[in-house]
């Protein structure tokens, strides 16, 4: 029988959809919801010939509040409203929070 190789755990973020790989049970970094920018801009460099690139280089981003200041960000927020709520309450109907964690918002 073929070695299957090692299985990997990941964590998919409900919002996005995106995964990457638990190394460690070491839990998410704290966040500082008041500077995290939720919305990062990054800068794409060219391979150069021969090989490497500097890849995709952040230049800068947006918080939740500058977010809410620009229009053409709106709909990210909403779309995070509106997944969040949803985490929020099936993580209560699963008993992992309890219904005042979500201050009675449905």
């Amino acid at each position: 029988m073929a070695d299957k190789g090692k299985t990997l755990i990941y964590v998919c973020c409900p919002t996005c959809g995106f995964s990457r790989t638990v190394k460690k049970r070491k839990g998410s970094r704290p966040l500082d919801l008041e500077t995290y920018q939720i919305v990062q801009f990054r800068q794409q460099y060219p391979r150069e010939k021969g090989g490497s690139s500097k890849g995709f280089v952040r230049v800068g981003g947006l918080t939740l509040k500058e977010m809410l200041n620009n229009k053409e960000y709106h709909w990210i927020l909403a779309d995070l409203r509106e997944r969040t709520l949803a985490l929020l309450k099936e993580m209560e109907k699963l008993g992992i929070i309890e219904e005042d964690a979500t201050h009675g918002r449905r």
